[in-house]
């Protein structure tokens, strides 16, 4: 069976396609779509190394601080401050060694206050000797 060039024009003419207003306009809005989730997906990055972050601050002062029980016999009464890098970035870390009163019925002297504090973040802890 032979197709007569007119029948062949009519099936192509027939087709339907997207015209350029149509293609213009995916593009736009796909455009659109595509910068707000390119954004979306770095402040998601910037948010989880903020989160990274603050997790190596809490380990850091958590090991500070069993250190510091382990060792504060040896370690002068007051405050000390010192510099401590953390990740990237450096930190003051200030520690505090003072006679405590744990129960409320005044300071004994048997019982002191360890306090470290990193990074706007304090951990306390009472030791007895």
């Amino acid at each position: 069976m032979r197709h007569k060039p007119q029948d062949r024009r009519r099936s192509v003419s027939g087709v339907r396609g997207y015209t350029l207003i149509e293609a213009l306009l995916l593009v736009v809005i796909l455009g659109i779509v595509g910068a707000s989730l390119g954004n979306s997906l770095i402040a998601a990055s910037q948010s989880t190394e903020a989160n990274d972050n603050t997790l190596l601050i809490d380990n850091a002062l958590v090991t500070q601080m069993e250190t510091l029980r382990a060792t504060w016999q040896s370690d002068p009464l007051g405050v000390q401050t010192t510099q401590l890098t953390i990740g990237s970035q450096t930190y003051t870390m200030t520690t505090d060694i003072e006679k405590a009163d744990p129960n409320g019925q005044g300071i004994q002297s048997t019982f002191f206050s360890l306090t470290i504090q990193i990074a706007g973040r304090t951990m306390c802890s009472y030791v007895g000797q």
